[in-house]
């Protein structure tokens, strides 16, 4: 266990740390008691994406098809950038399906984090091309503007 406190800031992140009192603990520590092994294999999945180069793209393994690159060739016809930007964007929002709540403060903490990981995960996956992650971390976006994506940046 580490000596840092709770903090009011840790406790915006993830509500539940409240209820853990005047207790020393880390968001780690926490997690590491109220998680499990399935959710953390899901989210070495989403938080380490596969992300491969298709044709003359690289993309989100997901959207590494015929059937879905090319309605945004046809949408953004030799645009490159666009159909990457569009098939390679998270919303925030999305990341969970089962009703889960969320405060701004989570999503831009979750759009801040994935674009530092697909900074790295492009930087070591493709050490010899150039790409432009983006994330807009203004507050006070609707909570569907908090999204990341990513491009090949082309001569």
């Amino acid at each position: 266990m580490s000596d840092e406190k709770i903090t009011p800031k840790m406790i915006e992140l993830i509500p539940d740390l409240a209820n853990w009192g005047d207790s020393l603990a880390r968001i780690e520590e926490w997690t590491a008691a109220v998680g499990n092994y399935e959710l953390a294999v899901g989210y070495s999945r989403v938080f380490w994406p596969r992300i491969v180069a298709f044709r003359d793209y690289v993309l989100l393994e997901a959207y590494a098809t015929d059937e879905a690159v090319e309605p945004w060739e046809n949408a953004c016809p030799g645009d490159k950038r666009a159909v990457e930007a569009v098939l390679n964007h998270i919303h925030m929002v999305d990341l969970h399906w089962n009703g889960s709540t969320h405060n701004e403060a989570q999503l831009i903490e979750l759009g801040r984090t994935f674009k530092e990981i697909f900074q790295a995960k492009l930087a070591w996956a493709f050490p010899d091309a150039r790409f432009q992650v983006e994330f807009d971390d203004t507050p006070g976006l609707l909570p569907e503007e908090y999204q990341v994506t990513f491009w090949k940046v082309r001569d």
